[in-house]
């Protein structure tokens, strides 16, 4: 949040102020304010912790195993270009640039949406123009989103997706290491969970089995050996849980 106050990105803040308004203008801010809510505080972690999280996220080997010299992490970062004589723009929602004593440097783009999707082309815009050709070769796509179906976006440099449950595991952990990045992991999962989380929508059977008796059967992950087997009496019988 911090950040997304401090480039503009949203007038949230001013609400705590005691002003009431449409400060937004109509712009939906949420997905500019999650991005510096879960990402900000990655500024202020040990370059090794950052380096973790996101081999995690990227695999392959992609960084080094040695710990870098820095890692920068740069918000909102905007190049332009041109494209049939005219000039555009290009940004997209991080980039993350790793250092190491050796001279070796990794670059992190990362496109982030909540509830919106992808512009076309727009995955496509920010590696083919907003990376250079020698960019593009020590660097790695990453799209964070609820819906992680990216359609035609691909490029030759593959798109690394990833939804926010994905995100909410490799931070899970993170939660049992010691220092900064665990309390950091343990209160980005928990702000996930709260604003990711599926609604119930029923049961996925209901079966009699017996005069005044019935069964619901759920998931086989619904319910766990600590929770409830056996519910009070209904209607004079009894109701039960079972996993499938």
């Amino acid at each position: 949040m911090l950040t997304a106050i401090d480039r503009e990105k949203t007038k949230f803040y001013l609400r705590y102020k005691g002003v009431r308004g449409n400060f937004d203008k109509g712009r939906i801010t949420a997905e500019d304010e999650v991005t510096s809510l879960v990402f900000d505080p990655m500024k202020y972690l040990p370059a090794c912790d950052v380096t973790g999280f996101w081999q995690k996220i990227v695999g392959d080997n992609f960084l080094l195993h040695e710990v870098p010299v820095s890692v920068d992490v740069i918000f909102w970062p905007t190049r332009s270009y041109l494209e049939n004589g005219e000039s555009h723009w290009v940004q997209p929602d991080l980039r993350f640039d790793f250092k190491w004593s050796n001279g070796s440097t990794r670059i992190i783009l990362v496109e982030i949406k909540w509830n919106s999707g992808l512009d076309e082309g727009q995955l496509r815009r920010q590696w083919g123009s907003y990376l250079s050709p020698g960019e593009r070769k020590i660097a790695r796509h990453v799209f964070i989103a609820k819906n992680t179906d990216i359609g035609d976006e691909g490029h030759r440099g593959g798109v690394i997706v990833k939804s926010w449950r994905d995100v909410q595991d490799v931070l899970n952990g993170f939660r049992e290491r010691d220092g900064a990045v665990a309390r950091w992991a343990m209160l980005v999962s928990g702000f996930l969970g709260k604003v990711t989380a599926r609604p119930f929508n029923g049961f996925g059977a209901l079966v009699a089995t017996g005069e005044g008796r019935l069964r619901f059967y759920a998931p086989s992950d619904f319910f766990t050996e600590e929770r409830l087997s056996h519910v009070a009496d209904l209607n004079g019988g009894a109701m039960s849980f079972y996993n499938r």
